[in-house]
């Protein structure tokens, strides 16, 4: 198994895991759907609230405290935390998150674009309709004739599987995705925390070093530096100041980088800053740039070995105290780190501290500081890493923001 069941029971924490809908049997929105029953899409976070509401109701007979109720993800299971956090829906059910790489605080958008934004229902229901289309559903009655397996993986144009890297990340998940839906998720999770309506509880979370490692790319510098025109207009040269590349091979590890800067890092530091601004509950926030010992004999179709270094979900194993998972060459400094970070862990989910004895202090976040913990070769408070490239995304997001009005 993926955690070290025994480990956690003994430490004293008991693990729920819960199975949703996911891909478009999950999140698809349709105009009957939403005739239907109000709404539409976002069925995948409703199963994650009736399973909270059912932990509420039912743990104590587990040994559990349903006043001690910590929701835990990563990377899509994070993004599922912050909008637990935004949604009126879950409010009571849960004590604190923590969110390891993943947020949703992009703009409302006609479409999800890189996974960044976040479509309103309208937008939705109208992907959604040209989907049955596709699909040769002219009414949702016939679309409930078809199997869920050509519901789940029907590809829309520019998605996965269409022989192009750059355009896989454009609207790929429109269908299956978290959209602005009304009831959910009354308003955006960017406007809900801004607004300091959200589920004030304590966050810890985090990224690795190298989310882009694993992540899409662009095939050359001719693709890069058109993405960068489509994408920034003006700051297009911005864009390749803080992304160089002179070469295609550079150009493949620029776009990646950049991907993962626009899906994860700006997503979980903006979580961080308006839970610090908006929020009466602390926020710790990590950076795990520990490179795990992967073999260099080692075959993977995302990226030489020697490229991963600290890659998305790199941390999960020393999370879980279960680094026997992989048949790799750990070292003691790979031991200590993953005795350190579950103990932060579990310190956190029966406190919302991190902090406990024996282990190094770890500051809270703040909007002013932002001083992290850094989990490397040391364990140790740091700065935020490369503020440029955030606040570069940042200045992006606040521009798309101003167009919301018009994302109906």
């Amino acid at each position: 198994p993926l955690f070290n069941g025994e480990f956690l029971a003994r430490a004293g924490a008991v693990i729920v895991t819960i199975n949703y809908r996911i891909g478009r049997l999950g999140f698809l929105a349709h105009p009957e759907l939403t005739q239907e029953s109000g709404f539409s899409g976002n069925y995948g976070l409703i199963d994650q609230i009736a399973a909270l509401g059912w932990v509420k109701r039912n743990i104590a007979e587990f040994g559990g405290d349903p006043g001690c109720v910590t929701v835990f993800g990563q990377s899509a299971g994070s993004i599922s935390g912050s909008l637990l956090m935004a949604s009126p829906l879950a409010k009571g059910l849960f004590h604190r998150v923590i969110g390891q790489s993943g947020a949703l605080f992009g703009p409302v958008a006609a479409s999800c674009n890189t996974g960044d934004s976040i479509q309103s229902l309208a937008a939705a229901e109208r992907t959604g309709a040209e989907f049955a289309r596709k699909l040769g559903a002219a009414s949702l009655a016939e679309l409930r004739t078809r199997a869920a397996h050509d519901i789940q993986l029907l590809h829309r144009p520019g998605a996965t599987g269409d022989g192009n890297p750059a355009l896989a990340v454009r609207g790929e998940f429109d269908t299956n995705w978290p959209i602005v839906d009304g009831a959910v998720l009354p308003e955006s999770p960017h406007a809900l925390f801004a607004q300091g309506r959200q589920n004030d509880v304590p966050i810890l979370l985090g990224t690795t070093a190298n989310e882009g490692a694993t992540m899409p790319f662009v095939a050359s510098v001719q693709a890069l530096r058109e993405q960068a025109r489509a994408d920034h207009g003006e700051r297009a040269g911005r864009f390749l100041e803080l992304y160089p590349a002179r070469a295609d091979a550079e150009a493949r590890l620029a776009s990646r980088t950049a991907f993962s800067y626009r899906n994860f890092y700006w997503q979980n530091w903006t979580w961080a800053r308006l839970q610090a601004r908006t929020g009466t509950a602390p926020v710790f926030y990590y950076q795990f740039t520990r490179a795990p010992p992967i073999p260099p004999q080692a075959s993977y179709a995302e990226n030489p070995p020697e490229q991963f270094g600290a890659f998305h979900c790199a941390e999960i194993p020393y999370v879980f105290r279960n680094l026997a998972i992989r048949d790799w060459p750990w070292s003691e400094v790979d031991r200590r780190l993953s005795d350190t970070i579950s103990r932060y862990w579990l310190n956190f989910a029966g406190t919302g501290d991190p902090n406990g004895d024996g282990l190094p202090r770890w500051p809270r976040f703040d909007a002013g500081a932002q001083m992290t913990m850094e989990f490397g070769d040391e364990t140790r408070p740091a700065p935020m890493r490369d503020l440029p490239r955030l606040e570069f995304w940042d200045a992006f997001y606040a521009a798309k923001r101003g167009e919301e009005r018009f994302a109906a």
